[in-house]
């Protein structure tokens, strides 16, 4: 039987406090990993992104496609609202050093299968939310192209 098992040289702060129990066996079955990698969760990932309006076409051409995070502050509800939006062709190798991209390599074999290579590119004075949102979306647009692109992470 599978099991998720933690294993501690240096017990977390949860374990001791005793929030945890160190030594606590979970059946996968009964955790939360159980349905990771089913063809359910592969349906619900590749579904969830397919709300990214940005996604359109990616992968449809062989081709460079290329995104960039971007942020805004939403003054009525006072909180920062992170997305990615295409970025102008004429601007492709253009970086900025505060902003994190997504870039999107399309290419065809020799029988005409598209395959696929994702680099997130995270500049050197991009902050954590903008580079997570990088990470996440790249994965998004891994699940809308069929889990099949390879995905590589540039840091500055």
């Amino acid at each position: 039987q599978a099991f998720c098992h933690s294993v501690c040289s240096n017990p977390s702060p949860a374990i001791a406090w005793g929030i945890f129990d160190e030594n606590m066996d979970t059946p996968i079955e009964e955790s939360n990993l159980a349905e990771i990698g089913t063809e359910e969760d592969k349906a619900l990932r590749e579904k969830a992104s397919s709300f990214e309006c940005s996604w359109e076409g990616a992968g449809q051409e062989v081709g460079v496609q290329v995104w960039r995070v971007e942020n805004s502050y939403d003054e009525r509800e006072a909180v920062a609202k992170f997305g990615i939006h295409a970025w102008p062709k004429e601007k492709y190798g253009d970086f900025h050093r505060g902003d994190s991209y997504i870039v999107l390599q399309t290419s065809k074999d020799e029988d005409n299968a598209s395959f696929y290579d994702i680099y997130f590119w995270i500049g050197s004075q991009s902050t954590q939310d903008e580079y997570g949102v990088a990470a996440y979306k790249a994965n998004e647009l891994e699940h809308k192209l069929g889990d099949i692109p390879v995905q590589h992470r540039e840091v500055e």
